[in-house]
Formats: structure tokens, C-alpha cells, sequence
């Protein structure tokens, strides 16, 4: 992730200050959560994609009628779309496929869901509910 104009001359202002034998900087930017506006569209678009990964994996993995499944989070069929920047964090929606065997029954479909992407976390605020038992 590169640094943004802020961070980098708060970086730059540290360093002069070491470089003087001054007491040097007292604050670590990394020390506080990003703000929306920092955190990049990338990263969002692939921590949603991340999260619904993960929720499909933990539905499907607990789904006892299931003898075979998986996700795709890799697949050209995934895709994501940027809604918004906000104060609470960057609105991402993302489709991501998923198929199951239950019995003679093969099964391909793909959940559809809405995450909130914060520095600190990932939220899934709406999207499809995947039961297949």
C-alpha cells in the first residue's frame, strides 16, 4: 500500500526531526485506524471478497447434507462493484460462485452481498442466505 501525501509528510517531518537530535516524532500513523478515504479501492474490493469467501466456506462446511462442495473467489465469474466511500467505512458489493453436490444433485450458484470495508475489519451489512440443507 503507498503511503498518501499526509502520511508521507508526517514520515518526512519525523525524519527531520530525528535528523536534528530532537526528541523525533511521538506519533506512529499506524498507530490509528485509516479513515475510508485511505484505505484503497483494491484492497476494500478484495477483503469483501475475502469475507464472502469465508462466510460460504463456514455455510457450506457446516451444511451436514452436503458430500462435496467449494467456493471460487478467484474465478473470472467473481466480481465486485465499489458503491461508496463513508464515514463507517467503503461499501463494497461482491458476487462470488459456489457449487455443492447434495446426493445425485449438483448444485452451482453464486451469492451476491454488500460489506462494509473498514482498516479494522470487514462487516457483511446484506446479501443472500445460503443454506442448502
Amino acid at each position: 500500500m503507498s503511503l498518501t501525501y499526509s502520511r508521507r509528510g508526517l514520515l518526512r517531518l519525523c525524519g527531520s526531526a530525528l535528523g536534528l537530535g530532537t526528541a523525533g516524532c511521538l506519533v506512529d500513523p499506524r498507530d490509528k485506524p485509516l479513515p475510508p478515504s485511505e484505505l484503497s479501492s483494491t484492497e476494500a474490493k478484495d477483503r469483501a471478497i475475502s469475507a464472502e469467501d469465508a462466510f460460504l466456506t463456514e455455510r457450506l462446511r457446516d451444511a451436514s447434507c452436503l458430500s462435496n462442495w467449494g467456493t471460487s473467489p478467484n474465478s473470472p465469474s467473481t466480481q465486485t462493484r465499489f458503491i461508496e466511500r463513508t464515514a463507517e467505512g467503503v461499501r463494497v458489493e461482491v458476487t462470488l460462485a459456489y457449487g455443492y453436490s447434495k446426493g445425485e444433485t449438483d448444485v452451482d450458484g453464486a451469492s451476491t452481498a454488500v460489506y462494509v470495508v473498514k482498516k479494522e475489519g470487514t462487516e457483511r451489512v446484506r446479501g443472500d442466505d445460503v443454506s442448502p440443507c
